[in-house]
């Protein structure tokens, strides 16, 4: 039921009308959703927690305290789980903070201890960040060689416009 000048307006308006009463998300919504990780299918606590932490550079540390000097190994994902029901305390330092995790499975104690530090991680600081030179040190002056000189636009084969970038540069 839109309304316009042509119908080509009129198609659009209806179009919009339409979306702005659909119930299915916009793309905006859908990615703001995915950090979401209860909705992101095979992504973990503890997957996130490493992926933030290696972005922000950040070091995790996973101690399991019960039992005593327990490792949890890769190759023990594929064991049942009966055979690993026990009673698993584990420790996990992120940045100065500390937090504890607690279940009958090791997996699932690490999970808890870095659901407990997402939070965290996420609000801290990226180190990615750029910074900007006001002006040049010193009160320095450029020299012709030290400037910049723009990339040349041609038309031609990628070895020739490498080529032509060497010798300009």
């Amino acid at each position: 039921e839109g309304r316009g000048n042509s119908i080509r307006a009129a198609k659009q308006n209806a179009a919009l009308l339409g979306l702005s009463n659909t119930k299915y998300k916009t793309a905006k919504e859908k990615k703001l959703s995915m950090f979401n990780t209860a909705n992101r299918i095979g992504v973990t606590a503890t997957s996130e927690l490493h992926e933030l932490a290696a972005k922000k550079n950040v070091r995790v540390d996973f101690k399991f305290l019960e039992p005593y000097n327990f490792e949890f190994k890769h190759s023990m994902r594929m064991w049942h789980k009966k055979d690993m029901l026990g009673n698993y305390r584990v420790q996990l330092n992120v940045a100065g903070y500390e937090f504890y995790g607690q279940a009958e499975l090791p997996q699932q104690a690490k999970h808890n201890a870095a659901t407990q530090a997402l939070p965290i991680v996420r609000n801290m600081a990226d180190p990615s960040g750029e910074g900007k030179t006001i002006g040049k040190p010193g009160g320095m002056e450029e020299d012709e060689e030290s400037e910049i000189k723009p990339v040349p636009k041609s038309k031609g084969n990628t070895i020739a416009i490498l080529n032509e970038i060497a010798t300009v540069n």
